[in-house]
């Protein structure tokens, strides 16, 4: 995926490299399905995992369904993100809504309680696990508690691409964008700077 542009998912993942060595775990990289919706190719995967003796997958960068495939296997997903799958055998960080609320807040207090809010990321994967829908419900409920605050969401995807989907969007828009909350720090980085550059 966008880990290795986006300082956030960086520093996760050499959390993990770090984490796994010092409990002395070994770290395999399962083939990626070339088509993310075959059901087909996950089961190669699962076969895959069983036969190197996988104990447990941490993340799941594919469409949500087929993680049960895996799971139903017996192997345990670890996820890095958020997701709204329920299994016994799953973990999921949680929280992001309420972070996304007090971003909001935090940028509109920036701003003096006045004027637009460009909110980006994520609504561009929504077959996968954490496409921002829990961060972008608590950037509008904190929008709607903000009588002054006019919020703009443009959906990107988690990578560079973003920069293009921001300036697509602005160049339509006829508001001023006063600050700019990003659901992910490359994410925020890239519409930045493409306001800033309009």
């Amino acid at each position: 995926r966008h880990y290795r542009d986006d300082l956030y998912w960086a520093r996760v993942l050499n959390a993990v490299h770090q984490r796994t060595g010092e409990v002395g775990a070994e770290l395999i990289d399962l083939p990626t399905p070339e088509d993310a919706s075959d059901e087909a190719t996950f089961d190669e995967v699962v076969l895959r995992a069983r036969s190197v003796g996988v104990d447990v997958v941490l993340d799941w960068p594919f469409p949500e369904t087929p993680a049960f495939t895996m799971l139903r296997a017996g192997i345990p997903i670890v996820h890095l993100s958020e997701t709204s799958l329920h299994h016994p055998l799953l973990v999921a960080p949680q929280g992001l809504e309420a972070v996304a609320f007090d971003l909001v807040a935090r940028a509109a207090e920036a701003v003096g309680g006045q004027g637009t809010l460009l909110v980006v990321g994520g609504g561009m994967q929504l077959a996968h696990s954490d496409d921002g829908a829990s961060r972008l419900r608590g950037a509008q409920r904190a929008a709607a508690s903000l009588p002054g605050i006019d919020l703009l969401h443009v959906p990107t995807l988690w990578d560079e691409r973003a920069g293009d989907q921001v300036e697509r969007a602005l160049r339509r828009e006829e508001r001023t964008i006063d600050a700019v909350v990003g659901f992910s720090d490359l994410v925020a980085s890239v519409a930045r700077r493409r306001c800033v550059e309009l």
